[in-house]
């Protein structure tokens, strides 16, 4: 191995036990510096504080005599199996929709004008699934989302967390 491999070699694992070390709380102080480079990832395999809302994404659409169709889930995934535990893609697009959809929700909350989450890339991401990814009528000529939220199984509680403006098909 070259002196520049074994560098990179040396480089690389010195990262990784950084990183490691920076998993623990006490080491993170004494990687404060470093870590403000956010060049450590910060694992969580059990969350200090859990979800406590589901996401679900719906559509409705606006027809060509005027009408509005019905809003509809868009999010629809696949019942869960056994192999699920160890092979699950469809885990992705749902991770990537839900944190598009709280990144929505920061943006317009720490934004001071409708337009800034219009032109982020989390809403482009959601319209572009949204448009894509479900069926419309024959006759629809625009499509408008909505972040609807829920809480419990039983007295379920919703939320609409967000809603967009009417966009051309």
């Amino acid at each position: 191995m070259s002196a520049v491999g074994s560098i990179a070699v040396g480089l690389v694992l010195l990262w990784l036990l950084a990183t490691i070390a920076y998993q623990d709380a006490v080491l993170r102080g004494a990687l404060g510096r470093l870590g403000a480079l956010k060049i450590f990832p910060s694992w969580s395999f059990f969350a200090p504080s859990p979800a406590t809302r589901d996401s679900h994404i719906v559509v409705r659409d606006l027809l060509g005599d005027g009408m509005i169709s019905a809003w509809s889930p868009v999010s629809f995934f696949p019942t869960r199996t056994p192999l699920h535990v160890i092979w699950h893609p469809a885990k992705r697009p749902r991770k990537i929709l839900r944190d598009a959809a709280k990144s929505i929700k920061l943006t317009r909350r720490n934004s001071v004008s409708k337009g800034v989450v219009q032109c982020s890339l989390p809403y482009l991401m959601i319209l572009h699934y949204c448009i894509a990814q479900h069926s419309r009528a024959a006759n629809a000529v625009a499509r408008q989302f909505a972040i609807v939220e829920t809480s419990g199984r039983e007295g379920r509680r919703i939320w609409i967390s967000f809603i967009s403006e009417f966009h051309r098909l």
